[in-house]
C-alpha cells in the first residue's frame, strides 16, 4: 500500500480529485481534511495559504498512475505529492485495498 499526501487549493479541487481518483480505481479510498493552513517558502518568498488535503491510499503497482493523473488535474503548476510507504496494518486492510483496486 502506498499512501499519497496531495494538498489542494479548496474543498471542491479535493473533491474533484478525490472522486476521479476513485472512479478510476487508481485508489481504494481517498480522505478529505477540509481545511488546512499552510506556511511554505515558493520562488524565494514566504507564503501563506488556506487549503484542502487529500490522502490517498492505493497500491504500490498504481502509484506512478495515480501521481499522473494527480498532475494533471491538479491546479498547482508542482503539485506537492509526497508518497509514504504502508508499513504495518491489518490484514483485512490489505485484503479490502486488494479486492477494490482489482475487482
Amino acid at each position: 500500500m502506498k499512501i499519497l499526501y496531495v494538498p489542494c487549493k479548496d474543498l471542491h479541487e479535493a473533491k474533484l480529485i478525490a472522486r476521479s481518483m476513485i472512479e478510476a480505481k487508481l485508489a481504494a479510498c481517498v480522505n478529505i481534511i477540509p481545511s488546512i493552513f499552510s506556511v511554505y517558502r515558493w520562488k524565494g518568498k514566504i507564503e501563506e495559504q488556506k487549503e484542502a488535503l487529500i490522502i490517498i491510499k492505493t497500491s504500490s503497482n498504481l502509484v506512478d498512475k495515480a501521481v499522473s493523473h494527480i498532475q494533471r488535474i491538479h491546479s498547482y503548476n508542482t503539485p506537492e505529492i509526497i508518497i509514504f510507504d504502508k508499513t504495518d496494518t491489518t490484514k483485512a486492510i490489505d485484503k479490502w485495498l486488494g479486492e477494490e483496486l482489482t475487482g
